[in-house]
C-alpha cells in the first residue's frame, strides 16, 4: 500500500512528472480545490521563479497589476538591475486545457534540471497556489525541518522523543 500525507485544507503534496518537451503534468488532485484552474478554458497563470530549484504558479489575475506597475517604474528610473529581476522571475505561464503546461527552458534550467529530459518532481498546492519543488530542494527542506514528536511508551510508561 503506498503512503499518504495527513488531510489538510491548506496544503496538498503530490509527484508530477515533466516530459522531454517541458510538459508539466499536473496531478488532478492538486487542482481540485484551486478556484481559478476550474474553468475547462486555457488559463494564464504567473510562474514565480523563487529559490533555485522551487517554482511558484499563481492565477495572474490579482498580481498582474502589480508587476506591470513594477516594470514599468523600473524602467522610468531606468534601473536594469530591478528590470532584470522582475522580467526574469515573473513569468507568465500559459495553463492548457488538459492542464500540462509547457515550463520552457528558463524555468527548466531554474529548476536545476536539463532541458530535453524527463524528471520527477513534486507538486505541493498551497492554499490558492502550486508550489514546483525538484527533489533536491524538497530533500533540503526536510533535513532542515525536523520535528520532535513526543510519544507514551506503553512497554515502559515513559514519554520518549522521535525525531
Amino acid at each position: 500500500m503506498a503512503t499518504s500525507t495527513w488531510p489538510t485544507k491548506s496544503l496538498s503534496i503530490h509527484s508530477a512528472s515533466l516530459d522531454r518537451r517541458g510538459r508539466l503534468f499536473l496531478p488532478n488532485q492538486a487542482l481540485q480545490s484551486l478556484t481559478w484552474l476550474q474553468s475547462t478554458s486555457p488559463v494564464d497563470a504567473l510562474a514565480v521563479l523563487d529559490y533555485p530549484g522551487h517554482l511558484i504558479i499563481k492565477p495572474l489575475v490579482p498580481h498582474r497589476l502589480q508587476i506591470e506597475k513594477a516594470i514599468e517604474q523600473a524602467e522610468q528610473e531606468n534601473d536594469i538591475d530591478m528590470l532584470r529581476v522582475l522580467c526574469d522571475a515573473y513569468r507568465r505561464l500559459k495553463i492548457p486545457a488538459d492542464r500540462r503546461p509547457t515550463l520552457g527552458n528558463t524555468v527548466v534550467l531554474h529548476l536545476g534540471l536539463v532541458p530535453g529530459m524527463t524528471a520527477h518532481l513534486y507538486v505541493h498546492r498551497v492554499v490558492d497556489q502550486l508550489e514546483v519543488l525538484t527533489t533536491e530542494y524538497r530533500d533540503n527542506l526536510l533535513a532542515g525541518a525536523k520535528i520532535e514528536i513526543t510519544e507514551h511508551d506503553r512497554r515502559t510508561g515513559r514519554r520518549q522523543t522521535t525525531s
